[in-house]
């Protein structure tokens, strides 16, 4: 009898784990049919240019301030080679003009009167900020500098240019 009692009740725990086994393989087989169905989508990239990309900078940027905010977002790579890649197309067949153009659009004369590309005559080196080797390389991507030293040049001359280009545009006024 004890054994009767002992069989029945083992039955009813097996009847029990059957049940939910059959509910767990239930389970798995929907997900694994979900699974076999899921298709990932690729990330889309994010087509926002570098100028209304990052809302604390104001492009044309003014300011020491905001150029060391920009070298600081551009610190990482990923930024870095996105602006490079968006910059490169901006277009111009000689370096010197795909220099001027980007370069008008970045920083101010104002702010450009501050740097020298070297860090001279008591000036900011430019050389040094992310801006500098942006634009050098977007050159070279472009194919508009036959190297790195010809875009060099041509923002040493655009930056040199600043205090010509202030004093034209106050004789305009004038």
């Amino acid at each position: 009898m004890v054994e009767d009692k002992n069989l029945k009740q083992i039955v009813s725990q097996n009847h029990v784990m059957r049940g939910i086994a059959s509910e767990v393989l239930g389970a798995i087989h929907v997900f694994k049919n979900m699974l076999m169905n899921y298709t990932i989508q690729p990330r889309e990239k994010e087509n926002t240019s570098m100028f209304i990309r990052y809302p604390t900078l104001n492009f044309p940027m003014d300011t020491v301030d905001e150029m060391e905010k920009f070298d600081y977002i551009m610190a990482n790579e990923n930024d870095s080679s996105e602006s490079i890649d968006e910059l490169s197309k901006y277009g111009g067949t000689i370096c010197y003009n795909f220099v001027k153009r980007i370069l008008t659009i970045s920083i101010t004369n104002n702010l450009a009167r501050q740097y020298s590309f070297y860090g001279r005559k008591g000036k900011r080196s430019f050389h040094l900020s992310s801006l500098s080797k942006i634009v050098v390389r977007a050159a070279e991507k472009a194919g508009v500098s036959k190297n790195y030293k010809e875009a060099e040049s041509a923002v040493q001359s655009w930056l040199k240019r600043s205090v010509e280009r202030l004093n034209a545009k106050d004789n305009k006024r004038q």
